[in-house]
């Protein structure tokens, strides 16, 4: 567990987090023309002709769709909210804003693609100013328990201060459960207790152990 002191807690800032349904979709597509060789689902008298489909949003998987959810993204968080990228991280967006008494204060958006935390002491107002853009996914928005795969919960310091710390304890949990089912299923199981992840002669230059099948290597 890692604690540390953060903006919210110096200003004792609440902090939500939601995540966004179906970013890719909120975007326009910037290639709207896309070719397709048809398969025997258009009918046998077409199988092998290429045809060609209109795309106005930037579906998942399109070589510019990435880049065209960035800038729709950008746009709207600039041109539409009236915030501003932060020069130390593109994904940090910040705008200002006055609290009820009266003070003037930052409000943050960090936002990692779909993922979004935000800072402020209006988080519900500034979530509902998002999603008029960018739809949040029912039942996410509020105060977070897991942001990127890790566990979010607060924690106070020494000094009395409370802030939120960051956790990795859930996702390492999961993945080794993962991998004691996969292992499972092959009649292998993980080395109890193991002094070291490799055995110390390991010379893996010399390594002759087949390839993984396409299965294997998706794990």
């Amino acid at each position: 567990m890692s604690e540390f002191p953060t903006y919210d807690a110096l200003h004792d800032l609440p902090v939500w987090a939601t995540d966004i349904k179906n970013a890719y979709l909120t975007a326009p597509c910037s290639e709207p023309y896309h070719s397709t060789v048809c398969g025997p689902e258009f009918g046998s008298e077409l199988v092998g002709q290429k045809a060609y489909k209109y795309i106005v949003r930037a579906l998942y998987g399109l070589p510019r769709s990435g880049a065209d959810y960035r800038e729709h993204l950008r746009s709207c968080m600039e041109e539409t909210l009236g915030f501003e990228s932060c020069r130390g991280d593109d994904d940090v967006w910040r705008r200002k804003a006055v609290s009820s008494d009266g003070t003037p204060f930052w409000e943050y958006c960090l936002i990692y693609t779909d993922a979004l935390l935000v800072v402020s002491e209006f988080p519900e107002k500034l979530m509902n100013e998002i999603d008029v853009y960018f739809p949040l996914k029912p039942g996410s928005v509020g105060p977070p328990k897991l942001y990127l795969c890790g566990k979010i919960s607060q924690a106070q310091l020494p000094n009395g201060v409370v802030c939120y710390a960051v956790s990795s304890s859930q996702y390492i949990q999961e993945a080794v459960s993962n991998l004691k089912d996969y292992l499972k299923k092959r009649n292998m199981s993980l080395i109890r207790n193991p002094q070291a992840p490799m055995s110390t002669g390991y010379r893996p230059e010399c390594n002759q152990s087949p390839e993984l099948d396409p299965g294997e290597a998706a794990h």
